[in-house]
């Protein structure tokens, strides 16, 4: 089921994008008052989450957050950061249930979590701030919003 639900994460940052990548340039940089304060920088923060726990789950270090530390960072890296999770469970069939992962928070404290969880919160994180996403929309007077529901998604 954790397979199906880095897919339903990728299926939904894709809806997102595709809407994004039809608006006018400029909106993705307007201030709204939010979580975070424009298109961009929330779409860079759910990115720079999935990028992080990805580096975490394969041992790697990176800097925080990562978006900061890539030459010419873009909102459709997260179409690559959500094929990263579903190339992830591919590759380790039946071990993500049972297998644990250490890493360090961005203050270096040292945490020992189930994988499972760790792909679970940051499909749940995105949810979020994809949610986030659709009200900043809504304020910048869109009115053709993707549904980003999981159960759109499982209806296929």
């Amino acid at each position: 089921m954790l397979l199906t639900y880095t897919k339903y994460n990728l299926w939904a940052n894709q809806q997102l994008l595709g809407k994004l990548s039809s608006m006018n340039a400029a909106l993705l940089d307007k201030e709204i008052v939010s979580s975070f304060p424009s298109l961009r920088k929330t779409i860079f923060h759910i990115l720079d989450a999935e990028l992080i726990w990805m580096c975490r789950l394969k041992g790697e270090d990176t800097l925080w957050p990562p978006t900061a530390h890539i030459k010419e960072p873009s909102i459709t890296l997260l179409e690559q950061s959500g094929n990263a999770f579903i190339h992830y469970m591919e590759e380790k069939p039946g071990k993500v249930e049972k297998d644990s992962c250490s890493f360090r928070d961005s203050k270096g404290t040292e945490y020992t979590m189930r994988i499972d969880g760790i792909i679970m919160h940051v499909v749940n994180h995105s949810s979020f701030h994809r949610g986030q996403v659709i009200t900043l929309l809504r304020q910048l007077g869109e009115t053709e919003i993707p549904r980003t529901d999981l159960i759109v998604f499982l209806r296929g």
